[in-house]
C-alpha cells in the first residue's frame, strides 16, 4: 500500500504536467513534469498517449551515482537502486523473450533513427557490473552487490558524462531508456546561461540560428550578430566559434550514424553560399535567407519527429498550402544536386538499416526505393540545369507530376496497422503544420518552441531552355517563439492557432525574401488587393531619403499618409505590371503607409475585385529630431546631450535610455550620472538618446565613428 501511494502521487503528477516538482518515488530528484504533455505523433490515441508519458519517464528519471550528488547515502541508495533494476534487465523474462532483449527491441530501432542516449544505460552498467562481480550480477546474493558497491561506483566513474543539460542539473547515472544525444540539443545547451552571459545579463533562450550558424552558415551567424545582437553576452562568439569546430571536426562517418545526424547532413548544403555555375536568382540575400527558412523548417519538422527520443536542452539555472493549377509546360528543379544525392543516399541507408535490424517486413521498403530513384532522378535534372544541358520532355513531366509521387509515398493506406492495435489516424495527422518545444529555461518557466506552418509560395526568376521564366513552387514556413512550460503545445493546439490567426510572426530576418508578413495567406486565384508583388527598401535601422517601392497592376497609386491622400504615377515594367516609387516626402513621419491599387482587371489568373488597400505597419520608425549629435563635429548648447568620441555626456541629474532604432534599448544613463560609453559594435549605428521618465530633454539622434 505504501508503494501504491507513491506511485499513485508520481503519477499524478505525470499527469498534471504542470512543470518542475519532487518526485514521489526518486529521493531528492526535483523533475520537470511539464515534459509529459503528449506531443507530436502521439496524440492521435490513446495508447499513444499512455506510451509517450511512459517512455518519457524511463527516459528522464534519473538514478545518481555518488560522482554528482551532494548526499553520499542517497546516492548510494539510487545507485543500487540502478543495480537491481539491471539485474531485473538481465534475468527477468516476459513469456519466452527475455526482458533484455525487449529493451533491445525498443532501444536498437530509436537508436538507428535518432542516435545513442546521452546517460548510462542498461548495456554500459551492464559491462561494469559484469567486470566487477562476474557471474554473480546474474546469479549471486544481491547482498554481495551492496558490498562491492564502493568498487561498482569507481568503475561507473569512467563511463561518459552527459553532455546535454537536461533538467535542473547535469548529473551521472542511469535512465532505463535515456534520451538520447542530439547535436542540435547540444549546441544550444552550449550556448545559453552558463555558458554564455552572466548572473545579470544571462542568455536564456537560444535562437534557431545559433544552429545553422554552428553549422557553417555565415548568413546566420551575420543575422544573429547585426539583427539580434547576440555578442552582447558574454562568451557568445567563444562559444559560437567553439560549437562551429565541433561541426566542421566532425568525422563523414559520425554524421551516418543515425537517420537523425543523416538528415542534418543532408540539409547542410543547403546552408552554402551559390557560387560560380549558380543561376543568378541564387546568387543573393534573399535566397540566402530562403535557404535558411527552408532548413529551419526541416529541422523543425526533424524535432517533432523525436520529440519523445531527443533529449532536449535547458538553460541553467540563475539563482539556482494547396497550390492552385496553374498550366505549365516546362518546369525547374531547384539546382542543388548535392541536396537530391544525399536525400537518396540516406533513403538507402535508412532501407539498409532497417533491413539490418529485423524490421524490413514491417515497413514499406518498397516506398524507400521510389524515394531514392526519385532523388536521383532530380539531382541529374539539377545537374542539366547548371551545366546548361537539355532536359527532356519526359523529365519536365515528372517535374510536372512529381507532386503526385510524394503524395504516394506519403500514403501509407495500403500498410494497415496490425489488428491488435486501435490507432486510428486521423486527416489533420498528414497536415505539415507541427509543433515541438526544443529548450526548457527554468528561470523564466518557459520553453522554446519551433514549428512548421503552412507552406509559403515561392516566386524566382529561372532561365530555362535560353530565356528567363518566371517559376513558382511551395517553401517550408518556420515558426519559433517562447511558450509557458506549463502549457507546452500539441500539434493540436498549434494548428488551431493557425487557423485562429494566432499564431506569432515568423522571423523577422525573413524580410529580405518576403512580399507580406503572411505569405501564407494568399491564394493564387484570389489576389484581392491587386498588388501583385510588394516590396520595400527600408533597412532594419532607417535612413534619410528612404522610400518605399511597390510592384502593383496599376499605372498609378493613391498613398495615404501624414492624413493626406497623393497620386503617385508608376513605371511599366512588364505586361500589366507598374513599378511605384514612393519619395520620402510622400511618406513625411507616417508610421503606417497605405497603398490603394484602384486598377480591376478580368484576367484569368485574377479575380476582379474592388480597390482594396494594403497597410504596412510599423513599416517606419520615423521621429522629427530636434537636435543631431554626430561625433564630427556639431556643437551643442551647453546643458543638452552631446557626444564625444564614443561618450554621450547629459547634463547632470537627468536620466536618459539610449535606444536602437527598433526602439530596443541598449544603455542607460542614471540620474547619478552624466555619461555613458558606447561599445566598439554601435560604431556608425544609429541610435536615439530618449529620456527617461520625469526627465526634460529631447529625443537626440547620435551617430558614432
Amino acid at each position: 500500500s505504501a508503494i501504491k501511494a507513491m506511485a499513485v502521487a508520481e503519477t499524478s503528477l505525470v499527469y498534471q504536467h504542470k512543470g518542475f516538482d519532487s518526485s514521489k518515488v526518486i529521493h531528492d530528484l526535483v523533475e520537470d513534469f511539464s515534459q509529459y504533455v503528449p506531443r507530436g505523433h502521439y496524440t492521435i490515441a490513446p495508447r499513444l498517449e499512455h506510451y509517450f508519458r511512459a517512455m518519457m519517464y524511463l527516459g528522464r528519471m534519473n538514478m545518481r551515482d555518488s560522482t554528482v550528488i551532494h548526499n553520499p547515502s542517497i546516492a548510494r541508495i539510487e545507485t543500487m537502486q540502478a543495480i537491481v533494476l539491471c539485474r531485473l534487465l538481465a534475468t527477468r523474462s516476459i513469456g519466452t523473450a527475455s526482458v533484455s532483449n525487449v529493451w533491445a527491441g525498443i532501444y536498437d530501432p530509436t537508436s538507428f533513427f535518432v542516435g545513442r542516449s546521452d546517460d548510462l544505460n542498461f548495456r554500459q552498467y551492464k559491462s561494469r557490473l559484469d567486470s566487477v562481480m562476474g557471474p554473480q550480477i546474474v546469479t549471486g546474493d544481491i547482498n554481495n552487490l551492496y558490498t562491492k558497491l564502493d568498487s561498482i561506483i569507481i568503475c561507473l566513474r569512467q563511463l561518459p558524462k552527459p553532455q546535454i543539460l537536461s533538467g535542473l542539473a547535469n548529473e551521472q547515472g542511469f535512465r532505463i531508456m535515456g534520451q538520447r544525444f542530439i547535436p542540435d540539443s547540444y549546441i544550444f545547451g552550449q550556448l545559453v546561461f552558463t555558458n554564455v552571459g552572466t548572473g545579470a545579463n544571462p542568455r536564456l533562450f537560444p535562437r534557431g540560428l545559433d544552429l545553422f550558424a554552428a553549422m557553417g552558415s555565415a548568413r546566420a551567424r551575420q543575422i544573429l550578430i547585426q539583427l539580434y545582437y547576440e555578442d552582447s553576452y558574454l562568451h557568445y562568439t567563444d562559444q559560437l566559434d567553439s560549437v562551429t569546430k565541433y561541426f566542421s571536426t566532425t568525422p563523414s562517418a559520425t554524421w551516418a550514424e543515425n537517420i537523425y545526424r543523416n538528415w542534418m547532413y543532408t540539409i547542410a548544403p543547403l546552408l552554402d553560399i551559390a557560387g560560380n555555375g549558380f543561376p543568378a536568382f541564387m546568387k543573393n540575400t534573399a535566397w540566402t535567407d530562403k535557404s535558411l527558412i527552408t532548413s529551419s523548417g526541416s529541422w523543425a519538422e526533424l524535432r517533432h519527429d523525436a520529440i519523445l527520443y531527443a533529449k532536449q536542452s535547458y538553460t541553467g539555472s540563475v539563482g539556482m498550402c494547396s497550390p492552385a493549377p496553374i498550366p505549365i509546360s516546362q518546369g525547374y528543379v531547384e539546382p542543388d544536386p548535392e541536396v537530391f544525392g544525399r536525400l537518396a543516399s540516406m533513403a538507402s541507408y535508412m532501407q539498409t538499416g532497417l533491413t539490418k535490424i529485423g524490421l524490413s517486413s514491417l515497413l514499406p521498403i518498397t516506398k524507400l526505393t521510389r524515394i531514392s530513384t526519385l532523388c536521383t532522378e532530380l539531382q541529374g535534372i539539377a545537374i542539366k540545369e547548371l551545366q546548361g544541358g537539355d532536359v527532356t520532355l519526359k523529365e519536365y513531366a515528372d517535374i510536372d507530376t512529381a507532386y503526385l509521387t510524394l503524395a504516394d509515398l506519403e500514403n501509407f493506406s495500403q500498410y494497415p496497422i496490425p489488428p491488435s492495435s486501435s490507432f486510428t489516424p486521423k486527416a489533420s495527422d498528414s497536415t505539415i503544420s507541427v509543433i515541438a518545444d526544443v529548450h526548457t529555461d527554468p528561470n523564466s518557466l518557459q520553453v522554446l518552441e519551433v514549428g512548421v506552418g503552412k507552406p509559403m509560395r515561392l516566386f524566382v526568376v529561372v532561365p530555362i531552355e535560353g530565356k528567363l521564366q518566371l517559376c513558382q513552387g511551395a517553401m517550408f514556413s518556420y515558426y519559433e517563439f517562447k511558450q509557458p512550460m506549463n502549457n507546452r503545445l500539441t500539434d493540436e493546439q498549434w494548428r488551431a492557432m493557425l487557423t485562429a490567426g494566432t499564431a506569432p510572426a515568423m522571423p523577422e530576418w525573413i524580410s529580405s525574401f518576403s512580399a507580406s508578413k503572411d505569405l501564407t495567406a494568399y491564394r493564387l486565384l484570389e489576389l484581392r488587393p491587386h498588388v501583385f508583388f510588394s516590396s520595400d527598401s527600408i533597412p532594419t535601422r532607417c535612413r534619410t531619403g528612404d522610400s518605399v517601392v511597390a510592384l502593383v497592376q496599376s499605372p498609378s497609386i493613391v498613398v495615404e499618409a501624414n492624413g493626406s491622400l497623393q497620386f503617385i504615377s508608376g513605371i511599366l515594367l512588364s505586361s500589366g505590371i507598374y513599378r511605384v516609387a514612393i519619395p520620402p516626402q510622400a511618406l513625411g513621419d507616417s508610421s503606417i503607409l497605405t497603398i490603394n491599387s484602384q486598377f480591376n482587371t478580368s484576367s484569368t489568373y485574377y479575380c476582379p475585385s474592388t480597390s482594396t488597400p494594403i497597410s504596412y505597419r510599423k513599416l517606419l520608425v520615423r521621429q522629427r529630431y530636434d537636435v543631431v549629435a554626430l561625433s564630427y563635429g556639431i556643437a551643442n548648447p551647453l546643458g543638452t546631450p552631446r557626444v564625444q568620441g564614443n561618450r554621450v555626456l547629459v547634463p547632470h541629474g537627468t536620466a536618459w535610455r539610449i535606444v536602437d532604432m527598433r526602439g530596443r534599448q541598449v544603455g542607460l544613463i542614471n540620474a547619478s550620472k552624466n555619461e555613458w560609453i558606447a561599445p566598439q559594435r554601435y560604431a556608425r549605428m544609429p541610435l536615439l538618446l530618449a529620456p527617461c521618465e520625469n526627465s526634460k530633454g529631447k529625443i537626440v539622434r547620435m551617430l558614432f565613428n
